[in-house]
């Protein structure tokens, strides 16, 4: 029966630059080697070519088309699972198509509801488009799932008070996965590129979405710059320069322009040298549905400084130091009583290890992968 099942998986819309892409990135190899051959993967865009290596490996089936994400996933996908006698579809980037083929399982990863936030306003045609896509998808369908999964217990509360129709319990969360066993070799060069010394500068990854909140980032780090005027703050995330450009007349304002420096891609190894050097890690956001770059940055030793939301405090437990970013003050008053830690590194690897290592989120997610199918692993 097993050896039957034949799995799509969507990869339609998906930016592996991003937590979302990454997520997926991670567990792509493990569903590969599981399905093989009768594994089907459907995208509208290149793949790294890390992914494709494994894909071919594993004789999946690749399915491309140029196709605009809306259509592709809700025309296109139905004809491939018909064409195809697929049994389950796994969607794992919060969007499913709405046509549902008889017998045939939904199985959605919920990342977020950050789109059904009206607090949260875009200021992109693109990311008002998505927010709006996203959140029609998710009402007119999500009783059309057969399968909920989340990457928090927040996201999975937050979904369960929304939709109070839906049943769902803790072992529907898959948290983001990490794979602490790659080793990633230190790119110091890129201190020296953006003219830094070990820590005099902070550092965040960030985005323009409103939730990101990187505004409040700069006027809090303003402020910091009374108390240490040589400080400099490292924005990475926000790579076009024509995003950069947009906060120009803010950092003005602030009088922190020569101070505030965006990088373009950076590597894993630039990103670990950042992370291992910073005098803090900032990540600052008004709401998350998971928090990657909060963990890569305990994984590299950085002080972590975050907003004071629950999610962050799901994740980062006692090991990050939070803040309420409802004060333009919160990191002048952090410095000034700097606490000791309680805890030392070996600490925080054995935790992020316990919760997040991708060996053992992966065989959870096989696992629900055949129990939504009803056949035992």
């Amino acid at each position: 029966m097993r050896n039957e099942i034949r799995l799509l998986i969507s990869l339609i819309g998906v930016r592996f630059d991003r937590g979302m892409g990454e997520y997926i990135r991670l567990y792509l190899p493990y569903l590969c080697e599981e399905f093989k051959d009768n594994l089907f993967i459907v995208s509208n865009s290149e793949l790294p070519w890390d992914l494709l290596q494994i894909i071919a490996k594993y004789n999946c089936k690749l399915l491309t088309e140029k196709i605009p994400t809306p259509i592709f996933e809700q025309f296109y996908i139905p004809y491939i699972i018909r064409q195809f006698n697929i049994k389950a579809a796994y969607f794992p980037a919060n969007t499913f198509p709405l046509i549902k083929i008889n017998d045939v399982k939904y199985i959605v990863t919920i990342h977020d509801l950050i789109f059904l936030n009206k607090d949260i306003k875009p200021k992109k045609m693109r990311q008002k488009f998505g927010k709006f896509y996203r959140s029609f998808i998710l009402k007119k369908g999500i009783k059309k799932t057969d399968t909920i999964l989340t990457v928090s217990y927040t996201t999975l509360n937050e979904i369960k008070k929304v939709f109070n129709n839906i049943s769902l319990t803790d072992d529907n969360v898959i948290y983001n996965p990490f794979d602490f066993s790659k080793h990633i070799e230190k790119d110091d060069g890129i201190l020296e590129q953006l003219n830094l010394k070990k820590n005099n500068y902070l550092y965040t990854i960030s985005g323009t979405a409103d939730n990101k909140n990187l505004e409040f980032v700069f006027s809090a780090f303003s402020k910091l710059k009374n108390v240490y005027p040589n400080l400099k703050l490292v924005v990475s995330g926000i790579p076009d320069k024509r995003d950069q450009q947009s906060y120009s007349r803010l950092l003005n304002s602030l009088n922190i322009k020569d101070s505030v420096i965006f990088t373009n891609y950076i590597s894993n190894e630039q990103k670990a040298s950042l992370l291992s050097n910073t005098k803090a890690f900032l990540f600052l956001s008004k709401s998350e549905g998971f928090g990657r770059p909060l963990v890569e940055a305990l994984f590299y030793g950085a002080t972590v400084i975050a907003s004071d939301i629950e999610v962050f405090r799901e994740i980062g437990d006692k090991y990050v130091y939070y803040v309420d970013i409802k004060n333009n003050n919160c990191l002048v008053d952090f410095f000034k009583n700097f606490p000791s830690k309680k805890f030392n590194y070996e600490d925080v690897v054995s935790y992020l290890k316990s919760k997040f290592d991708v060996t053992i989120l992966s065989e959870k997610l096989i696992r629900k992968i055949y129990s939504t199918l009803e056949v035992s692993k």
